[in-house]
Order: C-alpha cells, then sequence, then structure tokens
C-alpha cells in the first residue's frame, strides 16, 4: 500500500493541571479534567484541516500495571494512563557538584545522551522537585475499522494551568 493511500488519524491533546493534580497524579490519583483534543484525519493525499478544537474530558491514569495507552470513552472523552519508567531502566551514577563543573562540553553533552530520562511522571513535578511541571509523548497505534486499517498518532502534552491562564489577554 503507498503512503498516500493510508488513513491515518493525528490527534493533539492539549491538557492543562494544576500543581495538586500534578503532584496527585504523580502519586497516582485519577485526574477527570478538560482539555482540548485536535483530531486530523488523512487519505489520498488529502487532510481534514484546518483542524477542530474539541473541548473533551479526560481521565488520567499513573498506572505501572497497565501500559501506556491513549484510548477513547464512550462520552466523547479519552483515558490515558502517562508513561511508566521502564522496568529496566538504570539510574545515572551520581557526581559531584564539583565534578559536573569541572566537566568540558562534550563531556557535558555525552553523559547527557547515555543517561537519558524515562518519560514518567516525575517531570509533571516542579523544577525544584526534579521536574518540569510538564509531561509531553507520541503514542502509535493500528486498529482495524469497517475492514480498513487506520494508523493513529496520538500527541499528548500536559502543561501546567499556569500556561494556559499566561497565554490569555
Amino acid at each position: 500500500m503507498k503512503a498516500k493511500n493510508k488513513i491515518a488519524l493525528s490527534v493533539s491533546h492539549h491538557i492543562y493541571l494544576t500543581e495538586s493534580e500534578r503532584y496527585g497524579l504523580h502519586h497516582g490519583a485519577t485526574i477527570q479534567t478538560v482539555g482540548v483534543s485536535i483530531p486530523v484525519w488523512f487519505y489520498k493525499g488529502t487532510t481534514s484541516e484546518p483542524a477542530v478544537e474539541l473541548f473533551c474530558d479526560y481521565t488520567i491514569v499513573n498506572r505501572s500495571a497497565d501500559l501506556s495507552a491513549v484510548k477513547t470513552t464512550e462520552k466523547n472523552g479519552y483515558y490515558i494512563n502517562i508513561p511508566q519508567i521502564p522496568k529496566d531502566y538504570k539510574p545515572p551514577k551520581k557526581i559531584s557538584d564539583e565534578e559536573w563543573r569541572n566537566l568540558p562540553p562534550h563531556k557535558i553533552k555525552t553523559y547527557y545522551q547515555e543517561n537519558k530520562r524515562p518519560l514518567c511522571s516525575t517531570r509533571l513535578l516542579n523544577p525544584i522537585d526534579g521536574g518540569g511541571a510538564y509531561l509531553a509523548w507520541r503514542m502509535n497505534d493500528i486498529i482495524k475499522k469497517d475492514k480498513k486499517t487506520v494508523y493513529i498518532q496520538n500527541f499528548i502534552q500536559i502543561r501546567d494551568v499556569s500556561e494556559l491562564k499566561d497565554s490569555l489577554c
């Protein structure tokens, strides 16, 4: 099948949480909120753009027993389980502040390349607690619908609600 004949759906999810919701999610709470999804269909070289922004209900969980997932719900919303730390992840070796300050730029670059932080709820925490108040990732899925294969890409961004408030006039 040629790439331009594939049916694809790209959905961008924009979710804004308060600090207490971000920390609650990190500690295992289920968060119910409203966010924006922007679905765009691609088929035979054409798209459904300009896309329409849809306000949707989101249920967001942090469950290690489940795989990271984005699923639609019966109530025109989404269920999202955020990414988990891989079971085989080994944290990088600790280096002292003194040692870090004396590393040349090429060694710092190598350190970051060799010690990537996994996507997980820690990124939702404030910078003082080791996060960035932000988590973004992409999930790919393939489903069968009416005997046709549909390729789905979900782009998920969870940000602090202050970013949304700061953007308002």
